[in-house]
């Protein structure tokens, strides 16, 4: 049989209650490192895949649905500016350009709080905002982040990176500068939670997911992870069963606080990177590490995606501990499918063997007919007559009036002869002489 991983109920532990900023320290251990290696992952190491269970290595399961987390990111860069004027490096004839980022609307406030603590020399800032469960005014006039129906956010992750034409001194005790040419990125991200409609299948030992669709809005939502409610409950069109899960797909609120706590105030908290002598750094260490990233948007959604196995993967890896079996799966989060063996069918084109059967056909009634005209001439089955070997010897020649092309003829020539055969040795050889003599 063959089994998957799925989540509907998100319970990943008590939070112990305290204020929204210490709610993270209650985060399980194996959530919060997966979280972090997910936002840290290499681009070239493949992305982890749930618990399954597929013993043919091609299995297929029907539809099903899961908790999971999604990410929404929109580009703002068309919004930021940069103002700069002319600075001269200390007393040096170095004249470089003295910017810093700002709203290019000055109305924008929610940009320009973000902005606020940037300067010549910042490299990036990454800050997280509270979630965003309903459309904030400020979003949608300003840097439009259309949501939707998404009404069970985690945290709002916004950033702007100087990509390229950051001004390095080739005097190692000077600063870099960002100039009037540098380019940057800006985007906002929404880290929410979903459910998705997954197809599942193993091919070749591989496993694959397709997402065939994704419910985003969840019923009697609490407005913000600081409030006391149910938490996050999904509805889905049919029976819990008809999608493969047992029961209603819930988040309960202490799990999306402590995750959201972890994202607000560790990950993302006013992460800030400016440039130090020479080509150096300075900032927190993730921070530092998403500034070389090549795509941070693709490091997010490398985030969501451990984060979303880590929660189907709960109870199984409990299990796998306990019973040493690392291909049990959970009943709590099982998913029965299909296994498919492989069967060779061999096809005959029949008619490619007409040929070699008629040929064969003949040759057995060959066979027959000549064993039924020889019986009668005693001479063996297959016509074996050792009068020929005796008679028809390389060194001899055939009488010249006695020919002796036929058995008859072989046995009239033997009635009148009288054959001696007797060895001798020659350099080691045996040779058979036979003297003809005439009766």
């Amino acid at each position: 049989m063959a089994t998957t991983a799925t989540t509907y109920d998100g319970n990943i532990g008590s939070s112990g209650g305290g204020e929204f900023s210490t709610m993270r320290h209650s985060l399980p251990p194996y959530l919060r490192s997966s979280m972090y290696s997910g936002l840290l992952s290499s681009p070239i190491i493949s992305l982890p895949d749930p618990p399954f269970s597929c013993p043919t290595g091609n299995c297929t399961w029907d539809p099903f649905a899961t908790l999971a987390v999604g990410t929404q990111c929109v580009n703002f860069d068309s919004y930021i500016q940069m103002n700069c004027s002319p600075n001269q490096l200390n007393d040096s004839l170095i004249t470089v350009d003295n910017c810093a980022f700002s709203a290019a609307d000055p109305d924008d406030k929610y940009t320009e709080n973000f902005l606020d603590g940037t300067g010549n020399h910042t490299l990036v800032k990454i800050e997280s905002g509270n979630p965003v469960i309903f459309r904030q005014p400020t979003l949608t006039q300003f840097a439009p982040l259309d949501i939707g129906d998404k009404n069970g956010g985690l945290a709002l992750v916004q950033w702007i990176k100087a990509t390229d034409n950051v001004y390095r001194p080739a005097d190692s005790s000077l600063l870099s500068y960002i100039q009037q040419n540098t380019t940057f990125e800006a985007r906002r991200c929404l880290i929410y939670v979903n459910v998705r409609i997954i197809s599942a299948r193993v091919d070749g030992g591989s496993y694959s997911e397709t997402v065939l669709d994704e419910i985003v809005y969840a019923d009697n939502a609490s407005a913000t992870v600081f409030e006391e409610g149910p938490g996050l409950q999904f509805h889905l069109n049919g029976s819990a069963a008809s999608h493969g899960v047992k029961g209603t797909l819930t988040l309960p609120q202490p799990g999306r606080t402590m995750i959201a706590s972890e994202m607000v105030n560790e990950m993302f908290f006013d992460k800030l990177v400016n440039a130090t002598q020479g080509a150096g750094t300075q900032g927190p260490e993730i921070a530092r590490m998403l500034y070389t990233a090549d795509n941070t948007t693709q490091s997010l959604e490398h985030m969501a995606h451990y984060l979303t196995v880590a929660l189907r993967a709960n109870d199984t890896v409990l299990l796998q501990e306990q019973t040493g079996n690392s291909s049990a799966i959970a009943p709590s989060q099982a998913v029965d499918g299909t296994v498919w063996v492989q069967e060779i069918f061999v096809r005959v084109h029949w008619e490619f063997l007409s040929l070699p059967a008629l040929v064969l056909a003949l040759t057995m009634v060959f066979l027959i007919i000549t064993i039924v005209k020889s019986h009668p001439e005693s001479v063996g089955l297959w016509k074996s007559n050792p009068l020929t070997l005796l008679l028809h010897m390389q060194n001899w020649s055939a009488p010249v009036d006695d020919p002796i092309t036929t058995s008859d003829e072989l046995g009239k020539v033997a009635a009148k002869m009288q054959v001696d055969i007797v060895m001798k040795e020659d350099c080691h050889h045996v040779a058979r002489v036979v003297d003809r003599v005439n009766v």
